[in-house]
């Protein structure tokens, strides 16, 4: 199962590294936006997992323009 991966702070980057743990789930993209003094981890945390399991990642504040939108549909993803 192909997941695109869209979060950040603490939660977030916990999340993403328990679906790359899962065997059977593929994180083909990491999506986050600009940090906020509020949220512990920045994207460079998002970054260097994204690096460290070669996959493309995303720093956005503007998920909804189309580029994003049809970057995700040619990845096919399922969730």
């Amino acid at each position: 199962m192909k997941v695109a991966f869209l979060g950040r702070g603490k939660l977030g980057i916990n999340v993403l590294r328990g679906l790359l743990d899962i065997n059977h789930i593929e994180v083909p993209i990491v999506i986050t936006c600009g940090a906020t003094p509020e949220v512990e981890y920045s994207e460079d945390a998002f970054k260097k997992v994204a690096d460290q399991n070669n996959i493309t990642f995303i720093k956005t504040n503007h998920i909804n323009q189309q580029k994003y939108v049809d970057l995700l549909n040619d990845l096919d993803i399922d969730l």
